[in-house]
């Protein structure tokens, strides 16, 4: 199947989109032409030959029957469920963080697309930064409680000052566990340098207070794993 290039007034055609090899994006009429198409074989010639073993990808669309290469959610009788609050443990260096009210995690990738004359095709991306950050609600039970999730997000005991600059990372997990059975893991989200920013509210006496702590990673990525993480 063909595309026309301008809309209906067009009288150019693609037959092949998106022709990358080893990462780079080829840009189509400078580094490869595409001959034949429009139901029959599509036959892509490049200016320069890639090397030997040189990793080739190509997008075409085809009114054929494809097959995936692997079945999507093959049991209909297998539906996702939500997992509340009391099934999410949060865990700071290998151990449990109380008073977790909410927790969110945002990741990002900061770029931009590279574009050029002569071509209406992005010719490629160009990545200045990916940033991973959220933030971890808690409310304490009690002065006791909270100086000890202090110690756990600064590495500074209780008996010294805390300082409002934090340096200190953490491995931050988040373990999503079976509702059937708690003791079974689902899921693993982790954020291996995870450096988090003492809070700043004011608590009043008598009154239950919610502190919400930001931390992002400071080499900006997180991994996720099935199950427990190793």
């Amino acid at each position: 199947m063909k595309y026309r290039r301008g809309g209906v007034a067009g009288t150019a055609f693609l037959n092949v989109f998106g022709v990358i090899v080893d990462g780079d994006v080829q840009v189509v009429e400078r580094d490869y032409t595409v001959t034949g198409g429009g139901g029959s074989k599509a036959i892509i010639t490049f200016e320069e030959a890639p090397l030997n073993g040189a990793d080739i990808r190509f997008c075409y669309f085809t009114s054929d029957e494809q097959a995936y290469p692997q079945d999507l959610h093959a049991d209909p009788k297998v539906k996702p469920g939500a997992v509340r609050g009391r099934n999410i443990v949060i865990e700071i260096d290998g151990k449990r963080a109380g008073g977790g009210q909410t927790f969110t995690l945002d990741a990002a990738v900061e770029g931009e697309v590279e574009r050029e004359m002569g071509t209406e095709d992005i010719i490629a991306y160009l990545v200045k930064g990916t940033k991973v950050e959220g933030t971890f609600t808690v409310r304490p039970k009690d002065k006791d409680d909270f100086f000890k999730l202090l110690n756990q997000i600064t590495g500074v005991s209780r008996s010294e000052v805390f300082g409002w600059f934090n340096d200190h990372t953490v491995q931050l997990d988040v373990k999503i566990q079976n509702p059937k059975d708690p003791a079974k893991i689902l899921k693993t989200v982790r954020v291996s340098d995870a450096k988090f920013q003492t809070p700043g509210q004011q608590a009043q006496v008598n009154t239950a207070t919610d502190f919400a702590i930001n931390y992002a990673s400071v080499n900006g990525d997180f991994s996720e794993f099935k199950g427990e993480a190793p």
